[in-house]
Order: C-alpha cells, then structure tokens, then sequence
C-alpha cells in the first residue's frame, strides 16, 4: 500500500502546487509498482487470491492520502528554520493524537513502562521521527516532492534486503527481478 505513495504524491502535487509527473516519471511508478508485486507476491500471481485486508489496511490508505498533501505542501511552507517547522508540526501531530491516546488508555490494557519501551521511544522520537523528516523535508525543498516521493518503492528493496540479512530469509529469483525493476524509478529521482 505504502508504494502507491508516488502516485498519489504526484496527483496532489499536481492539484495543489501545479507540479506535473513527467511521462518517464510515470513510466517509473509503473515499473516500480510491477517490481513491488513481484516481490510481494513471490513470483506467483496466485497469491493474488489469498490477500484480505483488514481495518488497518484501510487506515494506511487514509494515512497515506494525507500524507500526500504533506509532501507538496511543505515544498510551499514558510521560510522558517526547519527545525521550528518540525516542531511545529510535531506539536500539531501531538494535539491531533490526544484524544486517541486518551481513548486507547480508557479501552484498553495499560501500557508497560519499562527501559526497553523508554529505549524504543527515544529511538523512534530521534531517528524516524526527527532526523528522518529533516532529511525528508529538506530533499523536498531542493528536489520537489514528486523526485522525493520515487524513492518510496525502495522501502521494500531495502525490507528485503534487511530480512535477508537479520531475519535468514533466502534470497530468490523474485527479489532479483523487484529489484531491477525498481530501478528507473530510482534512476529518475536522482536525476540520471
């Protein structure tokens, strides 16, 4: 679901800041998304029938439509230090989730505070949180959102390649053929 973020970048980058994907741009999505269910998919289109999705499935997809007006939007943002944008983002994220957590907390189970959750944490809060978008906001700002928004198939590129690594998964044929097929998407976005 997260790869289809190149496309619906471009589509709200298109309406809201008047960017337009270029035709090798959308021959990349094309072939990065093909490269994608490769992957996902094993090689096999069977495994096609057998995917369900679930409520959260549907959250992500939201939570991706959203995510796409982020990403233009912020090529437009003020001229202000990126830090404080973060920040001022970050204090807005923080506003908008309140009232889950003070739902999550009422239904369910209290959450365990131990070391190990405080080390997630500061990881989390450091690392994809901070650093993460400071890069991310900065190669919108020098390349435009729909160069940025390429990379996202990568994210399964390197989720195999970290599950090959630590978790002893085998490498296969059809994370040679995703691989390469990702390729031109990666190629357009850093500019070659």
């Amino acid at each position: 679901i997260q790869c289809t973020m190149p496309l619906m970048i471009g589509i709200m980058a298109f309406i809201l800041v008047g960017d337009r994907l270029t035709g090798r741009q959308i021959a990349g999505i094309v072939i990065s998304l093909i490269g994608v269910m490769a992957i996902l998919l094993r090689g096999d289109l069977n495994t096609l029938r057998s995917i369900a999705f679930n409520p959260g499935d549907l959250w992500f997809v939201v939570a991706i439509a959203i995510f796409s007006f982020y990403s233009p939007l912020v090529r437009r943002s003020p001229k202000v230090h990126p830090l404080s944008l973060l920040t001022a983002f970050g204090i807005t994220g923080v506003i908008a989730i309140i009232p889950l957590f003070v739902w999550e907390i009422a239904t369910g189970p209290a959450p365990v505070i131990d070391l190990k959750t405080i080390l997630i944490c500061r990881y989390l809060a450091i690392f994809p949180s901070v650093l993460a978008y400071i890069c991310y906001n900065r190669g919108i700002q020098m390349l435009g959102p729909n160069r940025v928004a390429a990379l996202y198939p990568t994210i399964v590129l390197f989720g195999t390649a970290l599950a090959i690594v630590f978790l002893g998964e085998q490498p296969r044929w059809y994370h040679l053929v995703g691989s390469v097929l990702k390729l031109p998407i990666y190629m357009d976005s850093i500019g070659t």
